[in-house]
């Protein structure tokens, strides 16, 4: 009779033993589930944000080849504008030649003009 009596002892401890097992298990669970709802919450919140940054990224990019593309265009229209004025500076250079060509003639001119003047006036 100890010995059943013994037994049924052990047998309610490990029952016993087995719910508060069983009770934990069911709390580490719902735990386990409270943390897999809130990192499914975090994963959709930070997708979104990957989501946002990866938008911007393109609009960036699309940005950055536009800006690259105005400044092939500045380039080539100041490229065209130094041309314009080396251009303009030759001719320049060329008319100032003309003009002290011309200018030199004409004082030669104006020379000789006074000097025919002189000699006449003499008549």
């Amino acid at each position: 009779m100890d010995r059943i009596k013994a037994k049924l002892e052990d047998l309610r401890r490990e029952g016993d033993e087995a719910v508060a097992r069983a009770e934990a298990a069911e709390g580490e669970l719902r735990e386990a589930k409270l943390l897999l709802v809130r990192l499914e919450q975090e994963h959709s919140s930070l997708t979104t944000k990957v989501d946002k940054l990866e938008e911007k990224v393109d609009e960036q990019a699309e940005e950055i080849s536009q800006l690259k593309k105005n400044l092939q265009q500045s380039t080539l229209r100041a490229e065209e504008a130094e041309r314009g004025i080396k251009g303009a500076e030759q001719d320049r250079e060329t008319l100032e030649h003309r003009y002290e060509v011309l200018d030199a003639q004409y004082k030669k001119v104006q020379k000789e003009l006074a000097e025919l003047e002189q000699s006449l006036g003499g008549l």
